[in-house]
């Protein structure tokens, strides 16, 4: 049932859960400490009274027992040795004073009910004192008994008690409701940002929640929010924009067959028909890359996240790019490359290496060079040419997608703009990073930074 309450009732029923045990510990321990302090005050009237009659009676003969002083509620008496009573204010029983003296530690308190004494008081409890008169000619050996009712004591408990009882319950009644409406007002700001994220749409990701201005857990949540809405504008604009660059990627080729399929039914006579098949595989084959491209694309996250990682000598992965790779008058050439073994997937590992050498060829004049290097911790891997290379304002530019710079602006030169966008995304998804920095031979160097073991 307690997961049905909003949090603001949790809230305010574990305050008040925490405070009535509190308060109900607090009231036990205080009506205690109330009783012995009582009491204590008890003990030590009788204590001075019992003083004051010994210091009458000791070396006294006889006992002029004075009682002038003593309360109503207040019993004492002088005994001899033998049990014998030499005075009292009530008829009370010598020896039942002396067992109470002798079963109990030497001027001891004791509790004792007042019918086995006397009947004057009543069902009364009392509270006891003896002391031993000193008496240095040893003539006569007494003990003075005084006691007290305790009826005060148990009615100032009582009443304390019934305070207890009326005060403890209302008071956990307004902790609960002060801690519900403190809750209430603590959480407003988040029923605030619940109703603005609940209202935003896919078309309006550019709203924000309202921002408590705090710096406490509300304010940063609302932080929060405002950032995730932020990536989520984002990431929804690159969607889009990457449906617009794709859409317009795959019209131009598509309209260029159009357009010379059109032209050469309109002129069968005079058509090449090799030259102009020779044509349409060419923006066929460019169009089949970029759809490639794109699912390589689309995929490559989930197929990472979904699918186990499994050992792959990623030297040999360098070797099989660097043979494959197809460059006129361009020399490819492994420097460094050391024997070692990562958890990845070969496939992704593969395409990275292949767009890498691929993108290096095509810029460089006459050479590319691939080294690759490793610890215990990370391998890093580097490919460099003599090209023209890339400025440095547009270094996190070109891993976009759909980007192709100045110099690589022909569709038949530049490929399909998605060569190092899918580069970067397979390095995401193996935990690791891609940048474009100045080379040593005068061009561009794009280091591949990934981890040895990924779990």
């Amino acid at each position: 049932m307690a997961s049905r309450l909003s949090v603001r009732s949790r809230t305010a029923l574990v305050a008040a859960l925490i405070f009535g045990v509190v308060a109900a510990l607090g009231s036990v321990v205080g009506v205690l400490l109330l009783e012995s302090s009582l009491i204590d005050e008890i003990d030590r009237s009788n204590i001075a009274r019992a003083q004051d009659i010994e210091i009458q009676t000791a070396g006294e003969t006889t006992v002029p027992f004075v009682a002038a002083g003593l309360e109503p509620s207040t019993a004492a008496a002088v005994v001899d040795i033998d049990g014998e009573v030499l005075s009292s204010t009530d008829d009370l029983d010598g020896e039942l004073l002396l067992d109470l003296y002798r079963t109990t530690a030497a001027d001891g308190a004791f509790d004792i009910s007042l019918p086995e004494l006397t009947s004057v008081h009543g069902s009364e409890t009392m509270r006891g004192i003896t002391l031993q008169v000193d008496d240095t000619d040893e003539f006569l050996e007494t003990f003075v008994f005084v006691a007290s009712s305790t009826a005060s004591v148990d009615r100032t408990i009582d009443s304390t008690r019934s305070a207890l009882l009326f005060a403890v319950p209302l008071l956990i009644a307004v902790v609960g409701g002060l801690v519900w409406l403190m809750a209430g007002r603590a959480l407003r700001p988040v029923e605030r940002i619940r109703a603005e994220v609940d209202d935003i749409t896919g078309s309006d990701l550019h709203r924000r929640v309202p921002e408590p201005g705090t710096r406490g857990e509300i304010g940063a949540l609302a932080v929060t929010m405002n950032r995730m809405l932020e990536r989520l504008e984002q990431a929804s604009e690159q969607q889009r924009r990457f449906a617009a660059d794709a859409s317009h990627e795959l019209r131009s080729p598509l309209a260029s067959m159009a357009t010379r399929l059109d032209v050469d039914l309109a002129h069968p006579d005079t058509v090449v028909w090799p030259e102009s098949a020779a044509a349409l595989r060419t923006d066929t084959l460019r169009m089949q890359a970029l759809v490639d491209d794109l699912l390589v694309l689309a995929r490559v996250s989930n197929s990472a996240s979904e699918t186990e990682p499994e050992p792959v000598a990623l030297d040999d992965v360098v070797a099989d790019a660097v043979a494959a790779t197809m460059a006129r008058k361009i020399t490819i050439v492994s420097n460094e490359v050391a024997r070692v073994d990562i958890a990845a997937h070969a496939v992704q590992l593969r395409r990275l290496l292949t767009n890498l050498l691929t993108n290096a060829a095509r810029h460089a004049s006459t050479c590319v060079e691939v080294q690759l290097q490793a610890d215990q911790h990370q391998v890093i891997l580097t490919v460099d040419d003599d090209g023209p290379g890339v400025p440095a304002e547009q270094r996190d530019h070109v891993f976009e997608r759909f980007v192709r710079l100045d110099e690589a602006r022909t569709r038949d030169t530049g490929g399909s703009g998605l060569g190092l966008a899918l580069c970067r995304e397979i390095c995401i998804a193996h935990g690791g990073e891609i940048v474009a920095t100045d080379s040593p031979l005068g061009g561009a160097r794009f280091t591949v930074t990934l981890p040895v073991d990924r779990t």
